[in-house]
């Protein structure tokens, strides 16, 4: 089985909107939680094949997984099923929240 892209998202808040490329941002609010980065790393997403956009309110990520491959049955090798992505996501936290 093969998968050439994966949207995964992830919401702080209630409400969905579009999302816009890291670059285009504009300041998030001061009082809520929000995205403040996305990184990854792993056999099965290497450098440059995730793309990635936070919404305009950075509340919502998108991802885009272009080289992720699962594979299992018959024939596979244990690194063809064992492929692994880690996200990692950095968070904006208002002073006084815990």
């Amino acid at each position: 089985m093969r998968f050439t892209t994966l949207i995964v998202a992830a919401a702080t808040g209630t409400g969905l909107v579009s999302a816009v490329p890291l670059e285009a941002r504009d300041a998030p609010p001061s009082n809520q939680v929000t995205f403040a980065d996305i990184t990854y790393g792993g056999n099965g997403c290497p450098q440059g094949s995730v793309g990635k956009a936070i919404s305009s309110d950075n509340q919502l990520i998108t991802l885009f997984f272009d080289k992720y491959i699962a594979q299992a049955g018959p024939g596979t090798t244990p690194s063809q099923s064992r492929a692994a992505c880690t996200i990692n996501m950095k968070l904006k936290i208002p002073q006084g929240w815990q």
